[in-house]
């Protein structure tokens, strides 16, 4: 059984209407800036229970000295969005020597950790072009958190994407109320819009996932969208500016959708913990 934020090869997504009968939300999460709903550790708990206030350590540790002093600066810091980031890359686990020194040693030259942080994801993890295949998973880098176990195809995962670079004005962006409604049985242009504009993504970026039985519970709660967030550990997701609304899709597709798309790139194990 998967548990907690897993990584997927997919971008074969498909719509669903599970979030009262709505799959995409305009939600102002009030400024918050710390993270109420943590597991103890994402490799022993499931879905069906986890701690609060309670933030796990991970297994990212640096020893090039410019993304330690990163990674220490961030944590530390005053504004809301660094100490975010800061904790997105505390919290990785099962992160392999070889994947580690294979970042650690990207651009030797730089001296700005977040541009080495950036480049590193858009060579090996990101990539530029479609059928690229991710570092995520691939074994002799990634083996720790590659899961080898099979993921019955039938096991519906859920996804939660962030929308807002979707529907801005200034770059002739859908509209969200037009975008709900077509969610619902309106009118489908928006809804096409959006899917394309993800079908049009350059390269193949792993997406965070979890199993749909997983965060059940948390669907039928006033205010599932930020534990959804908490759960997934989607610190990222977060907005920054108090009383700003931000807009969310939730996807759904089948582990077969993953499995078939991973396979056609040769990818035999698409899942990463």
């Amino acid at each position: 059984m998967l548990k907690r934020k897993v990584e997927v090869d997919a971008f074969s997504i498909r719509w669903t209407r599970q979030v009262r009968n709505s799959m995409v939300c305009r939600y102002a999460l009030e400024g918050r800036t710390e993270f109420r709903y943590r597991a103890t550790s994402k490799r022993h708990l499931s879905g069906a229970s986890f701690g609060f206030g309670i933030l796990s350590e991970g297994d990212m540790r640096f020893d090039r000295e410019i993304l330690k002093n990163w990674l220490e600066s961030q944590l530390a810091s005053s504004i809301a969005k660094d100490r975010c980031i800061g904790q997105n890359f505390q919290i990785e686990e099962n992160v392999s020597d070889e994947r580690r020194l294979e970042l650690e040693a990207h651009d030797p030259e730089h001296s700005d950790a977040e541009d080495i942080f950036k480049s590193y994801y858009l060579i090996y993890v990101q990539g530029e072009v479609r059928g690229h295949v991710p570092s995520t998973f691939e074994m002799s880098k990634n083996f720790p958190a590659l899961q080898t176990v099979a993921l019955l195809p039938a096991r519906k995962l859920m996804r939660l994407e962030c929308l807002d670079e979707h529907l801005l004005p200034e770059q002739d962006g859908i509209d969200f109320d037009e975008l709900n409604l077509a969610v619902n049985g309106g009118k489908p242009d928006a809804k096409f819009e959006l899917m394309e504009r993800f079908h049009g993504f350059p390269g193949e970026r792993p997406v965070f996932s979890g199993c749909k039985s997983d965060i059940r519970h948390l669907l039928r709660k006033n205010d599932w969208l930020p534990r959804i967030i908490d759960f997934f550990g989607l610190y990222h997701h977060y907005p920054y500016d108090p009383g700003k609304p931000n807009c969310f899709g939730l996807f759904e597709y089948t582990a077969s959708e993953v499995i078939e798309q991973a396979g056609r790139k040769g990818i035999g194990h698409c899942y990463a913990l």
